[in-house]
């Protein structure tokens, strides 16, 4: 990916169920420790390491994960060199915080390990290597996954049961907020660096899985739940160094987003914004931000949806549209028609809809809503504008990209600055209402949400909002 490009993540959304475990937790990335889109076991990317300083540590939690008793740390890696002694996890804290003493969770020498040396998997309990029958190979995928059920430890690799311990020791201030766990490397010198990639990290307060001489292996990404402490899918672009915590019972969507178009050139803004403290800038108009997906297609559907956003135009020098959002490259969605001077909604490259003009360097509130009879409105800071369309004219079905702030030919972009934008699969709008005076929050019908949020000039990761 070209230096300078944003890189988005989009995670689908549901509500969950209010857990009694703090979420989400923080993860941060440090030195080369970033996203690849090389390898990955599930969805776009997995994180990689290059086994000389890099790691990534996950902020310790608040106290309310109790692991006295049961719980379950799996993930999946593929290492470039199994015959070096590697951590994949080490939880006795960055730089030698709780370096002994029994305390050691996927760490060598001490209570819990997981990690290689000279070809074998080892699982280190009470201070021993306990895995047996653990071979395995360079360049290859392993679900690795260790749980105690009933103070019993089992542990299993692709399946296959390799440790089988009974142990009891509490594992609770572990996991408390001074204790970061660290992934990568031995924390407490940062040597034994992971050389590879990992990917779908996640730490339960009770057992996956029973316990026995096998498990089926997952052949999907995790779906968080209120058992779930932190669940890493590591997606996103290359070079990526933002690394969420799933902290929501959701499907998990992967998505991809690339520019098209002649140039990149696209960043934060604090000078200009409605809500918050920035809003993203497109500087070039023959530039868009494109959507590849191939989950989402039904998300808006037949039914129900509304497109919002905030925007604030500027003059183009070639006075050609600024399209706002384009799907499937048919010129369904929004834009603004240069030579009538209105916002318009279209579809299948039929304007359904022509409404009011939109000043240059002024801030409007635009938004499409269809409801559950197919009346298809467009509201310009809160009050309609144009005629209303009944028609089911398109169907969101079978989508399988979407555009941005351009078509998806990668031409007619949008130039100005975009603040708040959401896709919502109900009809958020059906006559005139006061236009939203502050960041839109989250809810179980929203697909899509960016509040733009960024450091002024800088192009790095832009993430949906789905907490």
């Amino acid at each position: 990916m070209p230096i300078g490009a944003a890189k988005f993540a989009y995670q689908g959304y549901q509500v969950a169920a209010e857990a009694e475990i703090t979420r989400p937790q923080t993860i941060t990335a440090v030195n080369d420790a970033q996203l690849s889109r090389d390898q990955s076991k599930f969805g776009n990317s997995s994180l990689v390491l290059d086994g000389t300083g890099d790691y990534v540590y996950i902020n310790g939690g608040d106290g309310t994960a109790d692991f006295s008793g049961d719980f379950t740390i799996e993930c999946w890696f593929r290492s470039n060199n199994v015959s070096s002694n590697a951590k994949i996890m080490d939880l006795r804290g960055i730089n030698g915080a709780h370096s002994g003493g029994g305390t050691g969770v996927f760490s060598l020498g001490d209570t819990l390990l997981i990690d290689h040396n000279g070809g074998a998997a080892r699982v280190y309990i009470d201070g021993a290597n306990r895995a047996t029958n653990a071979s395995i190979s360079s360049g290859t995928w392993y679900h690795l996954a260790i749980q105690r059920s009933s103070g019993v430890f089992n542990a299993w690799l692709n399946g296959t049961r390799i440790v089988d311990y009974t142990g009891s020791d509490d594992y609770t201030s572990v996991f408390e907020a001074n204790q970061a766990i660290g992934m990568g490397a031995s924390t407490g010198s940062l040597s034994q660096g992971w050389n590879g990639y990992i990917d779908e990290v996640r730490i339960s307060v009770v057992p996956r899985y029973s316990n026995g001489a096998s498990i089926t292996t997952p052949t999907t990404a995790f779906v968080n739940d209120d058992d779930t402490y932190v669940l890493m899918h590591v997606d996103g672009f290359d070079g990526d160094v933002t690394i969420l915590d799933d902290p929501g019972v959701r499907t998990y969507v992967t998505l991809d987003f690339l520019y098209v178009g002649n140039s990149i050139d696209g960043e934060y803004d604090t000078a200009q914004k409605k809500i918050g403290t920035s809003s993203w800038y497109n500087q070039d108009e023959y530039t868009a931000l494109q959507l590849h997906q191939t989950d989402w297609s039904d998300s808006v559907g037949t039914g129900e949806f509304t497109i919002e956003m905030w925007l604030r135009r500027e003059t183009k020098s070639d006075n050609t549209d600024y399209w706002i959002v384009d799907a499937n490259s048919n010129e369904t969605g929004l834009y603004y028609d240069v030579s009538a001077n209105s916002l318009k909604f279209s579809t299948e490259g039929i304007d359904r809809i022509t409404g009011g003009s939109l000043n240059t360097n002024t801030w409007y509130h635009v938004a499409v809503s269809r409801d559950s009879s197919n009346n298809t409105k467009l509201f310009i800071n809160g009050t309609q504008s144009g005629s209303t369309t009944t028609a089911n004219d398109r169907n969101w079905v079978n989508v399988n990209y979407w555009s941005f702030f351009g078509e998806t030919a990668g031409y007619k972009g949008f130039k100005g600055h975009i603040d708040e934008m959401r896709i919502s699969t109900v009809a958020r709008y059906t006559s005139n209402f006061t236009a939203p005076s502050a960041a839109f929050t989250n809810d179980a019908d929203t697909i899509l949400l960016y509040h733009f949020e960024g450091a002024d000039g800088t192009s790095t990761s832009i993430i949906d909002d789905n907490l």
